[in-house]
């Protein structure tokens, strides 16, 4: 929902992968503006509420802020790009004529 509403407030879900393999959002952080120390206040709280909470693996997409707040608070956590993120930012990439790739080529 960030940046698709009139708050534009920023807006972290955590979601987690249950047995049945489907995504459960558990936890949400709204801090007062998008960096790297609100975030990693908010996942420090999460990380006291429950403290054996040490995640493997993270996704995100390429976000800054999030890979940084995520590895302060996480340092042994590996941090998994979102594959439809990746795509659209190639695309993106791709598209942008100042990178000069021809249209032929893009695909």
């Amino acid at each position: 929902v960030y940046r698709t509403t009139k708050y534009r407030f920023p807006c972290f879900f955590l979601t987690v992968k249950t047995s049945l393999g489907m995504g459960r959002v558990v936890a949400t952080v709204i801090p007062q503006y998008e960096n790297e120390e609100l975030l990693v206040e908010g996942l420090q709280i999460l990380k006291q509420w429950n403290p054996k909470w040490s995640p493997s693996f993270t996704m995100t997409d390429k976000s800054s802020v999030e890979l940084g707040a995520i590895a302060t608070v996480h340092p042994s956590c590996v941090c998994l790009l979102c594959d439809f993120h990746r795509a659209q930012a190639w695309e993106r990439w791709v598209n942008k004529s100042a990178n000069g790739v021809l249209p032929e080529h893009r695909d």
